[in-house]
């Protein structure tokens, strides 16, 4: 039962990043040179800290009714104790160096929010394209068959969109959930010395991600392959 619980958890943090379709901007897209994009991070989610205890008690105490809820005030206290920073910052970053070299766009960066075309058509009159880059899941979780180690899931999705049609021009998701493996870190290691293995985990997904979308959605050059996800 536990396990179909963690599932079903799991499966609800991902369930509003699987129907992002992968949508390649075409690789002779001329019209993204020497263009003014604008570039924001979104609104971060609840971070999650799935752990077995806390599993445990929401099924015994609430008919796991509250076990959400729980996990995401835990993990949101994890991220704000440890100063720990939303990947779709890196990712966003990484994307804009690659689109100024590669296109000679122009990359003016909103920081975070939530702006949509329409407003920022007449608040910046000589743009062309909206980059959207947002954290869709960030999760630590037990392992169903070792309860006392943890692994990072991250997702991520991406949006170009031309601000003046409000079309979407170039789409992508990237998803990072390590296999299981016997070299995972438990729940302690992953949080000591203000979360450093978090935060290299969360690092390395960022990279890893932003290979994803580089080269699948953005149809930039990358050195390594790293596998995409986008469904139907």
């Amino acid at each position: 039962m536990k396990k179909i619980i963690l599932s079903l958890l799991t499966l609800a943090l991902l369930s509003n990043c699987v129907s992002t379709k992968l949508v390649p901007l075409p690789a002779d897209f001329s019209s993204v040179k020497n263009k003014t994009i604008l570039a924001q991070v979104g609104e971060k989610p609840g971070f999650a800290d799935i752990t077995f205890s806390q599993m445990l008690s929401s099924e015994l105490l609430t008919g796991g009714l509250l076990g959400p809820a729980i996990m995401i005030h835990s993990g949101n206290k994890i991220i704000e104790e440890n100063e720990v920073e939303d990947p779709a910052s890196l990712i966003l970053a990484n994307l804009s160096k690659d689109l100024e070299k590669n296109y000679d766009s122009t990359i003016i960066n909103l920081g975070v929010g939530d702006k949509k075309e329409e407003s920022l058509s007449k608040e910046y009159p000589n743009a062309n394209y909206l980059l959207d880059v947002k954290t869709v899941n960030w999760t630590i979780s037990y392992l169903p068959v070792m309860v006392n180690k943890f692994r990072l899931i991250y997702s991520t999705k991406l949006t170009l969109t031309d601000i003046k049609t409000s079309q979407i021009v170039a789409e992508g998701f990237c998803s990072r959930i390590p296999p299981i493996k016997n070299s995972f870190p438990t729940h302690d290691q992953l949080l000591a010395n203000k979360a450093q293995l978090l935060k290299n985990e969360l690092t390395k997904s960022a990279d890893d991600c932003s290979k994803v979308l580089r080269e699948a959605v953005l149809n930039l050059p990358t050195k390594q392959t790293v596998a995409a996800v986008g469904a139907n």
